[in-house]
């Protein structure tokens, strides 16, 4: 930027040739650089300043909202310890209330601790003697653990009983009348569909098929981007134009120009980087997709599918 370091005597030169009444002219947005070991340019009046501590707030901010759409779209589902407690403790009408309000956020939950809420609603449903709840909760628990056995010391040795009667005939092949929900378990897609958000946002949405909301992340993103790269260059003709200015009116009316397609480009570039950050957290919070039901002509069954992690 040696042109900022030689400016100075530009202007020395129209104080040579004008009046004091045209030097009063001398615009009043220029920011000149006079440190001699300067060379970049000085912050512009009314420009959007990209200091480090402007694009943390920006980041924060960005994570704030997509967390506080999350948390708005839904509640938290009841942990399992907080239907074992309502079990035992008697409260059967609150254990099953809680019992399918976990189950409809099943993905919330891993393998092991969706097994014991299907127990416990297959307990449930023993007590108040629906012995065809009783079996569909049993199936859904073997579907996840089919090697799932009770302890006679800590459940009813009826209910454990039912229990090994209904093992028995589920692994030959003999499940309920009743829908029942099987499980299928899946690999984690969303550390993959990061890389790819990282690369293209947008990308990680359609790898999740989430289709229309990838688009509208790519769409946007190429907007930006495309915008900023337009206004660089209309901000380097604006700079040369600048440049070639020689009396003070031309260089006020120049300098604003060149000004303005300076705060534009950066704001589209802020932009850009403000969808591609919102587009990563945004891969990290989706939810897969819950459920899929199937039907034959000798049983009918909900299938869950879903990401069920392991948790230490």
């Amino acid at each position: 930027m040696s042109f900022w370091k030689n400016l100075p005597s530009r202007w020395e030169e129209h104080n040579a040739q004008e009046s004091d009444a045209s030097v009063g002219e001398v615009p009043s947005r220029m920011t000149i650089v006079e440190d001699a070991k300067s060379t970049s340019l000085a912050p512009l009046k009314g420009g959007i300043n990209l200091e480090p501590l402007h694009c943390k707030r920006l980041l924060c901010f960005l994570v704030c909202f997509v967390l506080a759409l999350r948390l708005h779209a839904q509640e938290a589902p009841p942990p399992l310890a907080q239907v074992q407690r309502a079990y035992e403790a008697l409260k059967f009408e609150e254990a099953e209330r809680l019992g399918r309000l976990a189950l409809e956020r099943s993905e919330e939950y891993t393998a092991a601790e969706l097994a014991q809420l299907h127990l416990i609603m297959g307990y449930l449903g023993y007590l108040h003697k629906q012995p065809e709840v009783t079996r569909a909760n049993f199936e859904s628990a073997l579907s996840l653990q089919p090697d799932l056995t009770l302890d006679s010391l800590l459940v009813s040795p009826k209910i454990v009983r039912v229990f090994e009667q209904i093992k028995n005939e589920y692994r030959v092949g003999l499940s309920s009348s009743r829908p029942s929900i099987k499980y299928v378990m899946v690999e984690d897609q969303r550390l993959r569909a990061l890389r790819r958000s990282l690369l293209l946002p947008g990308w990680g949405q359609r790898h999740l098929r989430r289709n229309s909301r990838g688009a509208i992340y790519t769409a946007g993103f190429a907007v930006a981007v495309s915008a900023g790269l337009a206004l660089q260059v209309a901000q380097g003709q604006a700079h040369r134009s600048y440049l070639d200015a020689n009396t003070p009116s031309q260089i006020k009316r120049r300098y604003e120009i060149y000004n303005q397609r300076y705060r534009w480009r950066n704001a589209a570039f802020i932009a850009a980087g403000g969808i591609w950050a919102l587009n990563l957290f945004d891969v990290l919070l989706i939810s897969p997709p819950v459920s899929l039901s199937a039907t034959s002509s000798s049983k009918t069954f909900e299938v869950k599918v879903g990401f069920l992690l392991s948790r230490p």
